[in-house]
């Protein structure tokens, strides 16, 4: 069975904002709400993917 990674805009955009917010030095807290926003997009991304295989 091959597993895709997610690729769909709903992750890519959080992902990008979680890095851009390292590379400017975004404040700590900041980073943490943003990275916990990126795990849920990623968690919902795979199961929409495995819901609509």
């Amino acid at each position: 069975m091959k597993t895709d990674p997610p690729i769909g805009t709903f992750t890519v955009v959080p992902i990008v904002v979680f890095v851009l917010g390292l590379v400017l030095g975004t404040w700590t807290w900041m980073l943490w709400i943003m990275g916990a926003f990126v795990v849920a997009a990623v968690i919902l991304e795979i199961i929409r993917m495995k819901v609509t295989r």
